[in-house]
């Protein structure tokens, strides 16, 4: 037989050496074969995903209140310097210090995102949180354009899986409806606060003035000397008394705006729904059991030459030696 390196080997030798040995070849390749389709469709477990999209409206609660619409005079207006008068007369000032809850679809799916909020609807489901790892199985994306927001959930049982998803769309509403309280318990705080603030002033000033023994604002009954006292302390009192009218004005509408229907605005409409029954996206059993006999192919080739290069080599070997020991007894 001819000896021959793998540098050298031509095709039809290549080609001679696989028939050969191609019981091995296919046997390795029926093996692995048997191996990913027994692995796909009796050992791992299924995976379905349940998919939907649905149309929500953001939340953008606003003031009906124009704030540059009313200016609070205090009686002299000539004693106040501009800025203060700017600052303190404008019912608008009040209204900049409101906030007034505002929830775009990008702020919704990032609380649809939240651990807090995944893991609240797991929980419902008894699904082992150490195990299943929903960053990975879970998928929630929004498009402020158009208002659209799509949930994708992968679950190794399918009425589980459309569970969880419709799950998370159902409780959106009621996320939403908790962010807008709380964001409306602080701007009602704030003014509450606001009101009781201006409620001590007003008291304390008009203690002041019933200490000088004339009537709310009967200066010209003082003497010179306690006019101008009078009037600094009386601009002041105005001044608290309109500061109190701004933020009683807002409190006002801001209880009217409490009272909004959240869920009605929110307007949630699921657009797609799931083609029953589901069906598994994984393991794709096919492509595992072709994947599995290619590699099976792969591996049982390469083993082949890898032989032959090994068998070949040694005798290469072996030969090499006989001939330096016969050119040695030479």
């Amino acid at each position: 037989m001819e000896v021959y390196t793998m540098e050298e080997i031509s095709l039809r030798e290549l080609i001679e050496i696989l028939l050969k040995k191609k019981w091995i070849i296919v046997i390795t390749t029926v093996a692995c074969m048997l191996a990913g389709a027994v692995l796909s469709f009796f050992v791992l477990d299924p995976v379905y995903e349940a998919k939907s999209t649905f149309m929500v409206t953001p939340i953008s609660l606003a003031s009906g209140i124009n704030p540059n619409s009313t200016i609070i005079f205090s009686g002299d207006v000539e004693s106040l310097d501009s800025t203060k008068e700017l600052e303190n007369k404008m019912l608008g000032s009040v209204l900049r210090q409101v906030r007034y809850p505002q929830i775009s679809i990008s702020k919704m799916v990032a609380y649809m995102k939240s651990t807090d909020y995944i893991t609240k609807v797991l929980k419902e489901f008894d699904v082992d949180l150490e195990k299943y790892d929903y960053t990975e199985n879970i998928s929630i994306s929004g498009n402020d354009q158009t208002n659209i927001i799509s949930v994708s959930v992968k679950y190794n049982d399918a009425d589980t899986a459309i569970g969880i998803k419709d799950a998370l769309i159902a409780y959106l509403p009621e996320c939403v409806i908790d962010e807008v309280n709380k964001q409306l318990n602080v701007s009602e705080d704030f003014l509450n606060q606001g009101i009781d603030r201006e409620i001590q002033k007003m008291y304390s000033l008009k203690e002041s003035l019933n200490g000088f023994g004339v009537e709310l604002g009967e200066k010209d009954k003082l003497p010179v000397g306690k006019q101008e006292e009078y009037q600094r302390i009386y601009n002041d009192y105005l001044l608290s008394t309109q500061t109190l009218d701004a933020y009683q004005t807002v409190k006002k509408e801001f209880d009217n705006i409490k009272e909004t229907d959240i869920n009605e605005m929110l307007n949630l409409q699921v657009l797609t729904r799931d083609r029953m029954p589901l069906e598994p996206v994984s393991p794709r059993k096919m492509m595992n059991t072709a994947i599995a006999a290619i590699l099976g192919l792969m591996i049982s080739v390469f083993f082949v030459l890898f032989m032959e290069y090994w068998k070949e080599s040694g005798l290469q070997v072996k030969n090499a030696k006989s001939c330096d020991n016969t050119s040695g007894v030479q």
